[in-house]
């Protein structure tokens, strides 16, 4: 009931969604997110920790440079670990894939090929390049030191311009 109570409305949602994603969004709608006009609100909650096919050593995570463009850089915590890889060496990009736990599911990463930049991996980043590059990294294996900076990804996403374009107005 928005109108009678939508601030206790919001709580319920946010009180659902912390539930689904183990604490991980605990408010997902701020406060103001929802009023007496609100109509209905669509929320879809999703949550993955999963853990690598072959942990990182956390003994081997120490500082070092990373460029976010070839001339400028800093340093960040990096993990360190050798192993059999997956990967393809294309025109912009090395492409390879972290598996997961299982070897179900894997991370699928992009990597400029030395002389390109991001901007050139994405020029010619799209569905069916994407979708070569993907299977050429199931061709090769081969065995290599991986570096990579420690990192979590969160992602908020405002779909009211994709809900417009739907019909939902």
């Amino acid at each position: 009931d928005f109108r009678a109570a939508p601030d206790a409305q919001r709580s319920l949602i946010n009180a659902w969604v912390s539930t689904r994603t183990h604490d991980r969004i605990p408010q997902l709608l701020p406060s103001g997110t929802i009023g007496t006009h609100t109509a209905f609100v669509l929320v879809n909650a999703m949550y993955f920790k999963g853990g690598w096919l072959h942990e990182f050593n956390p003994a081997n995570t120490h500082m070092q440079w990373f460029y976010t463009t070839p001339r400028d850089s800093v340093q960040v915590p990096t993990m360190r670990r050798q192993y059999t890889a997956r990967y393809a060496r294309e025109s912009t990009a090395i492409v390879g894939e972290l598996p997961y736990l299982g070897n179900e599911l894997g991370m699928v990463f992009l990597l400029p090929t030395p002389g390109h930049t991001l901007r050139d991996v994405e020029s010619n980043l799209n569905a069916d390049s994407l979708s070569k590059w993907i299977a050429d990294v199931f061709v090769k294996e081969t065995r290599s030191t991986m570096y990579m900076p420690r990192f979590s990804v969160r992602l908020h996403s405002a779909l009211a311009g994709a809900l417009k374009s739907l019909g939902m107005h």
